[in-house]
């Protein structure tokens, strides 16, 4: 996954982590590389909630998801509303720009029951989704093309870090069978889940 930075911020006692991901101008598998994060975060008994901000980005659910997230995907509106469980996870589409933000909030803040909140957004909403009052992520992952926006990602990791949230830099993309398994909500298994675990283990209470 190459260059990291630590991850070690700590939730809120007694809420879900939250984490929020992006990625810097044209770097490509943030949407993957967020759903492989959540994956890594839940389990059998605990869904994440993987909550897409964007336009288009509603998934089917799947055959094979777990019972929580299919519970996950009952209590946010089932798939009328944009929510579809898949595997491990209960991915949720709130539409693009603001009003997508304030969606993606609102969903996050009524589901104490994820395992873990992981919220992709859209690099024009990064510090909105940073600033809001009630989001409060307490880490974030960029998916970068390094060594093109080395200087960017320096500055975005200075500002997160002046925010005291840690971060974590992906310097490239999962696999496309990798990503794909990530965004059914499945195991993606190998180096990647392994490295990926490390990263996660920040965002469950369970796994601190």
């Amino acid at each position: 996954m190459g260059a990291e930075a630590g991850l070690s911020g700590a939730p809120v006692a007694g809420t879900p982590a939250r984490l929020l991901v992006t990625s810097t101008g044209g770097a490509r598998g943030s949407e993957a590389l967020a759903a492989a994060l959540a994956v890594c975060a839940a389990d059998e008994r605990r869904a994440a909630l993987l909550v897409e901000v964007g336009d288009g980005n509603r998934r089917r659910p799947t055959l094979l998801a777990s019972p929580a997230a299919r519970r996950c995907e009952t209590e946010l509106g089932g798939t009328a509303a944009g929510a579809a469980a898949r595997g491990l996870l209960c991915h949720f589409a709130v539409g693009e720009g603001p009003e997508g933000l304030e969606c993606a909030v609102e969903a996050i803040c009524r589901e104490p029951q994820c395992a873990a909140s992981v919220v992709h957004v859209e690099p024009a909403l990064w510090l909105q989704a940073l600033e809001h009052p009630r989001f409060r992520a307490g880490a974030a992952v960029i998916r970068a093309e390094l060594p093109r926006d080395r200087a960017l990602v320096a500055l975005a990791v200075r500002d997160l870090r002046a925010r005291e949230m840690a971060v974590r830099v992906a310097a490239r993309p999962l696999g496309w069978a990798t990503g794909r398994r990530a965004l059914a909500g499945v195991r993606i298994g190998g180096a990647d889940e392994a490295r990926l675990r490390r990263w996660a283990s920040a965002l469950s209470p369970s796994a601190a």
